[in-house]
């Protein structure tokens, strides 16, 4: 039976590695939802086979009405991920669907963000002391950082950031490793703050067609 996922994500001004369970054999993500939109395409093996730039995908940037493809340039398309992935599972008072991972960055303590630290609403960072607990954003105002809020040690428990006012609320330090498979959709695809929905397939049947006037007759004799 084939693998079929569907969803959606935010540009975060980083690549977003969009987790499947698999690694797929097709990926179409329709990106830049807010002004035009541009549809990317990514095919395993076409774009493995193919030369460095075009394995990072196809764009339709063109005109409506025209039935052109473009390559990707490196770095603005989309490729397979296959990695270890450290995360936390989270009881997203956000999403309110049950655990889900999220990637875990450490506090920043500088005037200017580190690695986004929390940068988006459900981010989740560890403080650079460590604590036992985890601190997931639930208000993002401003990309500041300094200094470093006393965080709460109390489940649900929340502090807001006395430069930015973001708020964060205290999680458990759930933290699992594991094998991440899926997609990168790399950072000039989506702006920051955008919107993208993605359609991902894997296939677990090959069927070889042969010569197709041949392989009709067959079929025609069954």
């Amino acid at each position: 039976m084939e693998d079929f996922k569907c969803g959606y994500f935010m540009g975060n001004g980083l690549d977003v590695n969009i987790i499947l369970g698999w690694v797929p054999d097709f990926v179409i993500v329709i990106a830049d939802v807010l002004t035009t939109t541009d549809i990317h395409y990514w095919q395993s093996s076409a774009c493995r086979a193919a030369a460095s730039a075009s394995r990072y995908g196809w764009i339709t940037a063109n005109a409506q009405g025209t039935d052109n493809l473009e390559i990707n340039a490196i770095g603005e398309g989309i490729i397979d991920y296959n990695t270890s992935l450290p995360a936390a599972m989270v009881m997203s008072p956000i999403v309110g669907r049950g655990y889900v991972m999220k990637p875990i960055t450490q506090y920043a303590t500088s005037t200017i963000w580190v690695a986004r630290s929390a940068t988006i609403v459900g981010s989740v960072i560890r403080p650079t002391v460590r604590n036992g607990f985890l601190y997931e954003c639930t208000t993002y105002l401003a990309a500041t950082g300094t200094p470093e809020p006393t965080w709460p040690t109390t489940l649900g428990g929340t502090v807001t950031e006395a430069v930015s006012g973001n708020i964060f609320t205290c999680i458990e330090d759930r933290q699992v490793r594991g094998g991440g498979q899926g997609f990168t959709v790399q950072c000039l695809v989506v702006n920051d703050g955008e919107h993208a929905f993605f359609m991902a397939w894997r296939a677990d049947d090959e069927k070889y067609m042969g010569d197709a006037s041949d392989y009709g007759n067959i079929m025609s004799l069954a």
